[in-house]
């Protein structure tokens, strides 16, 4: 089984792999690939979840994997698993020129809050974000990112249980109304949890999009409990919803 920790392991084993000679694009990740000499961001992320055993971008863009960022947002998009949160394991996409092109990927290593995280990424440099011929860990930022695609990892026994997951390994979140609608899986468990506590969130159900009607259930849940209803998922929100 594949979990979030082993890739992640896999990809940091790799710090410090470059390409050689440096400026050519030729490095393992691309003769594996298939194509050497080209941008190995992605062929990078590719390696790192088949080494994994995680196959599912095989035949995105070839038989091991792809090579260029759009197809994978693509991918992850039609398959339902992308979103707006960070998540630790997620595959993140960039958009340096926010032209709406994902131009870089990598994995998140670390969720420092929503508006910061810590990567490790293939062919990266503090000179050359997308083209920079090393595998390294950095800091990045909300406003550099386009989202995250959600891998299908398994926990131990079985798919991942965010019930196993405490606030601060969550990232501490924080959702709230605002455009463009936040969106994910830690939206769609908190709507989840509403519904079990008997709040409606909406015609669709938990459908993992933050809306004006989950904020709703939100500040009846938060006025409940003796919380600030502002609809504001926070520290003391989250613990009093997910409170055994």
């Amino acid at each position: 089984m594949t979990t979030a920790k082993k890739v992640l392991t896999i990809a940091a084993s790799q710090l410090g792999i470059s390409e050689s000679p440096v400026g050519t694009n030729r490095v393992k990740y691309n003769e594996w690939y298939g194509i050497n000499g080209i941008p190995w961001c992605a062929t990078f992320v590719s390696w790192v979840l088949d080494k994994a055993g995680l196959t599912e971008l095989r035949g995105v863009q070839n038989e091991r994997g792809a090579a260029y960022c759009p197809y994978i947002e693509k991918y992850y998009r039609q398959q339902g698993r992308w979103q707006s949160m960070p998540q630790v394991g997620a595959i993140v996409l960039f958009d340096w020129d926010g032209d709406g092109t994902s131009d870089h990927i990598g994995f998140v290593e670390r969720v420092i809050n929503q508006s910061e995280v810590i990567t490790i990424e293939g062919n990266t440099s503090a000179s050359n974000n997308s083209n920079g011929g090393q595998v390294q860990l950095r800091s990045r930022y909300s406003y550099q990112i386009r989202g995250y695609g959600i891998p299908l990892y398994q926990g131990e026994n079985g798919p991942l249980d965010l019930n196993e997951l405490s606030y601060e390994e969550l990232g501490e979140p924080q959702l709230y109304l605002t455009s463009p609608l936040i969106n994910g899986v830690i939206v769609k468990h908190v709507q989840q949890r509403l519904l079990q506590l008997g709040y409606s969130v909406g015609v669709d159900g938990p459908d993992g999009w933050y809306g004006s009607d989950t904020e709703a259930a939100v500040k009846l849940f938060q006025e409940a409990k003796g919380l600030e209803a502002d609809g504001w998922v926070g520290r003391d929100t989250w613990t009093a919803l997910f409170k055994v």
